[in-house]
């Protein structure tokens, strides 16, 4: 059972599928709380059937998964006229997140595209996602799917996380950490794009090492809790993301050119070489995997011959592997388990 607090989310605009599937058993390594849903979408979003396992309409963190619709959203500006894909951004103290980071000061928007969903490089994200307008990604997340909330860059909400940004989320005790990230996740909508404003503004004047050294002792210390992860995280669930992942595939506004790059560049995401392979045609596979303390992620969306798709959310939280480096170790078991739980829903669709 989790220690966190469930926070569910059912959105009204859910279809349920009139046939379920049975999900096999996890992979023996897995731990913590599992939320899977996986189905077969229909050209016109109609589901046909699906599988299920854990609390599929429980808020759960998506760790770098977000990616996929912020992609999306920058994309939808390109075409808008707002941002370019030859657009130059520099990486600078202020945007510059944890972890890897583009080789070169200067990037392309379309560069900045590729490293996000192909090496899930954090400050590529965060350079995109200011140049979109987090308030607007939010905006626009939310339009598609109620229960998908992306307010915050990977900076803040680690800064938010660490007790970098007291002003809006009080570290002084885990009591207080906790109660004020909760007050921020439960802000009405536009309250919410306004308070998240601030956290993502102050997060770039954190210093990048102030950030890791924070994580230290934030996930070494008294404050860690999972909950929080949910709070400041943005966050889900598995039955909501994968709904708003088959719009994105197969119901997509963006322009030709756009929506070719999106696919392109979707294609490159962790995870699509399943050690077996897949025992069904398929004409397309785009995918973003995450991780993080306790935390694993795994979406992505196959396009079948026919026209229809799979879209699947797996997420693990609470997991009593802690490293995010070393969850990443799950990751060729547990798309291993997904191509068997989705096979399935392509094998309902006849197609030989």
């Amino acid at each position: 059972m989790s220690s966190s607090d469930p926070v569910p989310c059912e959105e009204s605009t859910h279809t349920a599928a009139p046939v379920h599937h049975e999900a096999p058993p996890l992979p023996p390594d897995v731990s913590g709380t599992v939320a899977f849903y996986a189905a077969h979408y229909l050209p016109d979003g109609r589901k046909t059937h699906d599988v299920r396992s854990g609390p599929v309409d429980t808020r759960l963190p998506l760790a770098s998964a977000f990616k996929t619709m912020l992609l999306y959203t920058v994309l939808q500006q390109v075409d808008d006229g707002h941002l370019h894909l030859d657009q130059q951004f520099e990486t600078t103290d202020a945007n510059q997140s944890i972890e890897a980071f583009p080789p070169d000061r200067i990037n392309t928007l379309d560069r900045l595209a590729e490293l996000t969903i192909r090496n899930s490089d954090n400050t590529a994200s965060d350079i995109l996602h200011l140049a979109a307008d987090p308030a607007r990604v939010a905006e626009r997340t939310t339009q598609l799917s109620p229960c998908t909330h992306i307010h915050l860059t990977t900076k803040a909400f680690w800064a938010a996380m660490s007790g970098l940004i007291p002003e809006i989320i009080d570290p002084s005790t885990p009591e207080t950490l906790r109660s004020s990230a909760r007050t921020f996740a439960a802000l009405p909508a536009q309250e919410k794009r306004d308070v998240a404003a601030r956290i993502n503004t102050l997060a770039q004047g954190v210093h990048q090492q102030a950030v890791y050294d924070g994580l230290d002792t934030y996930f070494n210390g008294a404050n860690y809790h999972p909950e929080n992860d949910v709070s400041l995280l943005n966050s889900s669930t598995a039955r909501a993301y994968s709904d708003l992942l088959s719009r994105l595939f197969l119901q997509s506004t963006l322009k030709p050119a756009t929506r070719a790059r999106f696919r392109e560049i979707m294609a490159s995401g962790c995870c699509t070489k399943p050690t077996e392979g897949v025992p069904f045609p398929y004409t397309y596979w785009g995918a973003k995997a995450g991780s993080g303390w306790r935390l694993l992620t795994m979406t992505g969306f196959m396009e079948l011959p026919d026209g229809s798709g799979i879209a699947y959310t797996y997420v693990n939280h609470e997991s009593d592997v802690q490293d995010a480096e070393e969850i990443e170790g799950q990751l060729r078991p547990v798309l291993n388990w997904i191509v068997s739980a989705v096979t399935p829903l392509a094998e309902s669709t006849g197609t030989p």
